[in-house]
């Protein structure tokens, strides 16, 4: 029924009245961080149910490494438009990638020209939501390596707007919508790096990414630096350096040679000059609460900051009438120099002045890492459905 892609990774399914008529089309967002753009194993699958069968319509886009994909009736004309938030460009990490909107036209997707879209970022998650309460769905887009992207929708027609009241580029792994203080207007949760890594960043002394072709190989490769005592050093040592740049081999015979240089005695000032600069501020997660239509962020405390936060569930878990908002998260892909970051068990919000850590709920999320949460209501009992990254699936009935 499907075709078999094993090199590529398939996102979040979308199961949706697409084309207008009484059946559900399918939609699987494809990515692969190490496959070549050219290859078909990247295409977005799109496919109608028909006589039994599945059947391919194709959307007639280039092969990305799509993260994400969000529907909405921006347009609210009946039927459900989409945004294609994309992550990274293969062997060009840390290079912004372009994201697309496309207007449904009887089933047929047609991009849309959006100044802002083009280059907009590494893409970790977005959201449609009415957050200036005109009628129309606007998008919030997050990512790494930036600050949250807000696109205003008047009467069908995205444009970008500032709405932020304080510089904000962080590692973002997530957004959802949640009126935290309960004032009836919508706050946004933000989940972020967490600060219990190798990472350091503040508004003083962001951390740096410089992305360039150092070596003339035809890929880009990135370096990473942190400040000490008011000068920046890569974060990684020469082993890993000298693993993407071979010149640094050359550059320095010892280890001792190596030790205890500033990032500018590492490279010549023309290779950092060329190279494309990204900051990051801030990797605390938190939340922006909405102060009459532009948004102050707040903090977490240090509970929630002990490792990534990449996934929630907004449900009414404790049955008062009112939503929670539940958090998890976690991540091990990395190289050994960063460790394990999985120490956070999840934890429960009930506003900014009430929150519940997962331990104390009977959740035993720690040292697993959370890809996705779902509801499921199964002969009247609620349950929690928990998603493990390369591993089994947890159900928690809630009492």
């Amino acid at each position: 029924m499907f075709d078999d892609f094993p090199a590529s990774i398939d996102g979040s399914w979308i199961i949706a009245d697409l084309d207008g008529e009484t059946g559900q089309e399918l939609l699987i967002p494809t990515m692969g961080g190490d496959m070549a753009s050219s290859l078909t194993e990247l295409e977005n699958r799109y496919y109608t149910y028909k006589d039994g069968q599945l059947v391919p319509l194709g959307l007639e886009l280039p092969q990305e490494n799509t993260q994400l994909i969000r529907p909405a009736d921006y347009d609210r004309d009946g039927d459900l438009d989409l945004f294609i938030g994309n992550y990274v460009v293969t062997n060009q990490f840390g290079k912004p990638t372009d994201s697309r909107l496309l207007i449904n036209q009887e089933g047929k997707f047609q991009q849309v020209e959006v100044p802002g879209l083009a280059q907009l970022g590494m893409i970790t998650d977005a959201v449609w939501d009415d957050f200036d309460q005109d009628g129309y769905q606007d998008l919030i887009v997050v990512g790494e390596w930036m600050e949250p992207r807000f696109f205003k929708n008047t009467e069908g027609q995205l444009a970008e707007v500032e709405l932020l009241q304080q510089r904000l580029s962080g590692l973002w792994q997530m957004i959802i919508p949640f009126d935290i203080d309960a004032d009836g207007d919508t706050d946004y949760v933000l989940g972020n790096w967490g600060e219990n890594s190798k990472f350091r960043a503040s508004n003083e002394y962001p951390m740096r990414m410089y992305v360039s072709d150092f070596d003339d190989n035809g890929a880009l490769e990135s370096v990473v630096s942190t400040e000490v005592d008011g000068y920046y050093y890569p974060l990684l040592g020469l082993d890993e350096l000298a693993g993407q740049m071979v010149f640094l081999r050359k550059k320095f015979t010892s280890y001792a040679d190596f030790a205890g240089l500033p990032l500018d005695q590492v490279f010549d000032d023309d290779l950092l000059q060329k190279a494309s600069l990204l900051e990051v501020n801030i990797l605390s997660s938190g939340f922006l609460r909405n102060n009459d239509g532009e948004f102050n962020f707040e903090k977490f405390n240090e509970n929630l900051q002990i490792a990534p936060v990449r996934s929630g569930l907004k449900a009414d878990f404790d049955k008062d009438g009112a939503p929670e908002l539940l958090l998890a998260g976690n991540f091990v892909d990395l190289i050994p120099f960063h460790g394990r970051l999985d120490s956070f068990g999840g934890a429960l919000i009930h506003s900014d002045k009430q929150i519940d850590l997962g331990a104390d709920l009977g959740l035993n999320l720690t040292n697993q890492v959370v890809s996705d949460l779902e509801l499921i209501e199964l002969n009247q009992e609620s349950y929690l459905l928990v998603l493990i990254y390369d591993g089994p699936a947890r159900v928690y009935r809630i009492k």
